[in-house]
């Protein structure tokens, strides 16, 4: 049901793609995203990095607030990236402990997504070597292992079958 959810939203008054496949929704998702938010999806991505530099799905706004990173789009202005994600559904604040309140995304196979990029932008998925090096540093946080298939797919999509048996 989020899948349709999400597709609708970003297909709305627009034609269906000839090839409809779930990281295709993903990636018109986040373009539809990053030009809500006005900011080419740094929000997303430096959350996202939080996510997998702490290991955790759920990160403490107050995390938020402080980090140079994402400090910006917490301002409190209604248009500011955070405070859009949260009211459109994509992130989702819930309590944390006794005081705190920590935000995670919704979808988390989105979250998946969204650090598949990370890993592509951040030159983690050059190589096979590389990608098995993001899994073994990260192997405890489990939305990894959907990240590194996100970057293996696109790399293999860029470079072809080279790449794939670069991996096996």
């Amino acid at each position: 049901p989020l899948l349709l959810r999400l597709f609708l939203e970003v297909y709305q008054g627009q034609s269906c793609p000839r090839s409809l496949t779930r990281d295709g929704v993903f990636d018109r998702y986040f373009e539809f995203l990053a030009e809500r938010t006005r900011d080419e999806g740094a929000f997303l991505l430096n959350f996202a990095r939080l996510c997998l530099e702490h290991g955790q799905n759920k990160i403490d706004l107050d995390l938020l607030h402080r980090d140079d990173r994402t400090r910006e789009a917490m301002r409190g202005y209604v248009g500011a990236p955070y405070k859009r994600l949260i009211r459109e559904g994509v992130l989702c604040r819930s309590p944390l402990g006794a005081e705190g309140v920590s935000v995670s995304f919704v979808v988390e196979a989105f979250m998946e997504h969204v650090l598949g990029r990370i890993l592509i932008i951040e030159n983690q998925a050059n190589s096979a070597a590389d990608l098995a090096e993001a899994l073994e540093s990260n192997q405890s946080f489990r939305p990894i292992y959907k990240a590194c298939e996100y970057a293996l797919t696109r790399r293999v999509e860029e470079e072809g079958v080279r790449f794939l048996a670069e991996f096996i």
